[in-house]
């Protein structure tokens, strides 16, 4: 995980920043990159390289993670195992999870210029 953590003590969706919020971007009216963080919805994936070595994992982590900075994104990479509807062997990179097919559409097409092949998984995030 990143040295950021996502903040899920109490079962609270709290943003990445650690504030309790929304999960919208009020000037806007749409969601925030700082979105509210779910256990459940609709993830947008990234990307999802197979399970590699602990070195190449981190090599590909690092890599992803900053390909999604320059739109403003920090993606939550784990074992695709540890969510409900993934195929299991995988190491995915999401955003998310979002309530409805449509917030998440719109995150990826925001996040599509920095990941072109990002697509829309819907599950269940079991945690560590």
């Amino acid at each position: 995980m990143d040295a950021k953590r996502l903040d899920r003590e109490d079962g609270d969706a709290r943003r990445r920043d650690g504030d309790p919020g929304s999960g919208r971007d009020h000037a806007r009216g749409r969601p925030s990159q700082g979105q509210l963080l779910r256990d459940r919805g609709w993830w947008v994936v990234v990307a999802s390289p197979p399970d590699l070595p602990p070195a190449q994992a981190d090599r590909m982590r690092r890599e992803i993670v900053a390909r999604l900075k320059p739109c403003g994104f920090e993606p939550y990479g784990d074992f695709s195992s540890k969510f409900s509807g993934f195929r299991p062997g995988l190491m995915v990179y999401v955003l998310g999870a979002y309530a409805t097919r449509a917030e998440a559409e719109y995150v990826r097409e925001a996040a599509s210029a920095c990941a072109p092949a990002a697509y829309l998984k819907q599950g269940r995030y079991a945690g560590e």
